[in-house]
Formats: structure tokens, sequence, C-alpha cells
């Protein structure tokens, strides 16, 4: 079966960005407070924690479990969606590019980064009154399930426990899988793995996307993909929730 040559060409990149550079990129050095993206409104706690989080991602041979033990005791950075007016600390957070968010009163919808730790994850829901996440949807064994997505980006592949992604920051490229929407876990990807096809969405994914307790402009509407399951060795359909088009 035919290969995703865009993912081919990442493994590539993740490759190449073996060599040595350890030395975080000039945009993490024009805010105030070191190791906050420019242009975010960001805490001293969370630039020195991003700081750290890029250090050990570009220390070259990647150490899988240097970077596993740093999820656990300091997180991996999400992408959740929240509401500016809530006075959350270790964050950067930014301005949506969704028109429709910044219109939402009486408090803006804004993007926010944050780093959760591996096993906290659990302790999230949507509805969360903090933070909101994009949320994948699809079927376990006959039921189905809501699962947090960490950024914007669908999965490379599933399994019967945990769904895989690949993770960039500053030219350095992560894979990972979320485990039972539980533990977040860096893993070297199975390769060989069929490219996912866009489908509409079934009836009863969507059913359970128009039922979420969110906030009614976070989502502009879902789409769906079948995407290749390796415990089953086919394709599942799921569910993936848009912000906007930008």
């Amino acid at each position: 079966m035919k290969c995703t040559l865009f993912y081919l060409t990442l493994f590539f990149l993740f490759n190449l960005c073996f060599a040595d550079n350890k030395t975080p990129l000039v945009e993490y050095n024009l805010h105030s407070y070191p190791g906050c993206p420019f242009n975010s409104e960001c805490d001293q706690k969370f630039g020195e924690t991003k700081l750290a989080w890029l250090k050990i991602i570009s220390s070259r041979p990647a150490n899988f479990a240097s970077i596993n033990q740093f999820i656990e005791s300091n997180g991996f950075p999400m992408q959740v969606w929240q509401f500016s007016k809530n006075p959350i600390k270790q964050k950067a957070s930014f301005e949506s590019q969704c028109e429709r968010h910044r219109k939402t009163t009486p408090s803006p919808i804004i993007k926010s980064e944050i780093f959760i730790k591996s096993r906290e994850l659990k302790n999230y829901t949507p509805k969360d009154s903090h933070y909101f996440f994009n949320i994948l949807i699809r079927d376990i064994k006959g039921h189905v399930k809501i699962f947090y997505r960490p950024f914007s980006d669908h999965p490379i592949y599933l399994s019967e426990t945990s769904e895989y992604y690949i993770y960039e920051s500053e030219g350095h490229f992560l894979s990972f899988e979320i485990i039972n929407n539980e533990k977040i876990k860096v893993i070297e990807l199975e390769k060989n793995i069929p490219e996912s096809i866009v489908i509409n969405c079934p009836p009863e994914l969507l059913k359970v996307f128009h039922t979420q307790e969110v906030p009614s402009a976070l989502f502009e509407s879902a789409y769906c993909r079948q995407i290749w399951n390796v415990s089953q060795k086919t394709y599942q359909t799921v569910l993936l929730s848009h912000s906007c088009n930008k």
C-alpha cells in the first residue's frame, strides 16, 4: 500500500535534526522572559520550562528515556484553547487566528501552549472550565470515545490503545503516542504506514461531536479521516474537531 511521501520527508528532517544544535532559535531570545515565544503573553516559569524542553529534545543522540522522564516531571507542550480572562499561569498565549474566537464575549477565546505532565492528562476533561482541547472521536470496541489532540494535526496512525503523532518545535521532530487518553510517551513510529484518507463523517460520530459541552464559538465544524489502525491492520474512521481555516 502507498506510503505517505510527506511523512517520509518528515523522517528525513527528523534525522537531519540529530546534528548538534543546542542553541534555541532567536525568536526565544526576543521576549522579556527567555524561552517565551516572541509576541506571546507568557510568564517566566513557562519560559524556563520551554528552554529546558528545547535543550533536551535538541540533544544528540536523542535520548528517549530522558525526554520521557522530562515529560513525567515537567510535562509535554500541548495546544489548548482558553478564555483570556482566566488567570492561568505557566503558559504562552496568542490571539486566535479564528475571527469568531476574537469576537467571543465577554472574553475572547485565545490559543495557549501549556505543559501537561504525562499522567496528569487524565485529570483534564472537555468540560474543564479553564482549557478546551482539540478533540478526536473514534470507536473503541463498539464504544464511541473522545480523545485529546495535542495540537490541530491528525494522528499518523492508531492502535487499540493509542494515537500516534509527529511533533515539531523549532526544527526538532519527535514522534510520540497518547496512551488511553492518560499518558504521553515519546517513541519511534512504525514504518510503511498507509496514507490516511479524508471521508464524509458518519452520523454516529457527528452526533457525539455535537453534544460536546464546549463554547459554541470554539469549533467551526468537524471532518473525518480513515486512519490506519496497526492493531486491526485496517482503516478506522475518526472525527476531528476543526476551528477555522487559518
